[in-house]
């Protein structure tokens, strides 16, 4: 008789972070890196993760932000848009934007990212 080893099931990639009540999370889909708008792509050196509002805490506001932001050659964010999302959650998501850091281009360069917000609260 064979027997044959079976391989445990390998974990999604999500189910390695560790549950992070009430902090904001950031979806960087598909990959690493953020797909510019010029078809540039430029890589996030430091990320910071934005605080979540006291505010939408206590009224259990959660949702994807949407952002553009200008990326001078240097990588250092210039600017942020927020395209969609809660007026609650959009401030925090782009006063984190701001102090990104991304790889050093050729030229400046307009990303996307979205940055996802939940309560942590199972439902």
């Amino acid at each position: 008789m064979t027997r044959t080893k079976t391989r445990p099931a390998k974990p999604s990639p999500l189910a390695l972070l560790p549950s992070l009540a009430g902090a904001a999370l950031l979806l960087l889909l598909p990959s690493p890196l953020l797909h510019a708008a010029d078809g540039d792509s430029r890589k996030v050196i430091t990320h910071i993760s934005p605080a979540y509002p006291e505010m939408a805490k206590r009224m259990h506001v959660s949702g994807t932000v949407h952002l553009n932001a200008t990326v001078s050659p240097d990588g250092h964010v210039e600017k942020v848009k927020a395209t969609a999302g809660h007026p609650l959650l959009c401030t925090a998501a782009q006063d984190a934007l701001l102090r990104w850091k991304f790889a050093p281009g050729p030229t400046e360069s307009v990303v996307s990212v979205q940055i996802n917000f939940t309560d942590g609260e199972s439902k």
